[in-house]
């Protein structure tokens, strides 16, 4: 699995040697994340605006203005653990790597077509339900 990344480009700006998951960030209305890279082969969204995660406790460049331990972060970077429970979970019903990139990219939903999605969003629970 692999995070997008942030630039806002339309092509991947990495190569993928081997076979993966490569993740970009919808918002809370569906749609990508501005921010999101796109145009990897089979890429699949997850939500990656307004995620809350932790932070840090003390103060970084980073968090200037929050060093309460938690608060909200956009980013492919939180897209990705997404889709990786998702993984963990159909791993849990002792699927093999191909199987659980096929459920979860066979489920994606992407009800517009918009190419910046890849394959549309991860849809947890059918992915759990496909067949194996």
């Amino acid at each position: 699995m692999a995070a997008a990344g942030i630039d806002g480009a339309n092509t991947q700006p990495y190569k993928v040697t081997t076979p993966v998951l490569v993740v970009g960030a919808s918002d809370q209305n569906g749609r990508p994340a501005e921010f999101s890279n796109c145009g990897a082969q089979n890429a699949v969204s997850a939500p990656g605006v307004g995620i809350l995660s932790t932070l840090p406790t003390y103060r970084t460049r980073e968090t200037l203005k929050n060093d309460s331990g938690s608060g909200e972060l956009d980013g492919t970077s939180m897209a990705s653990p997404y889709v990786a429970a998702v993984a963990a979970v159909l791993h849990a019903q002792d699927r093999d790597p191909d199987q659980i990139m096929r459920a979860i990219r066979s489920t994606a939903k992407n009800p517009d077509a918009d190419a910046k999605l890849g394959l549309g969003i991860v849809d947890a629970e059918a992915a759990v339900q496909a067949k194996k």
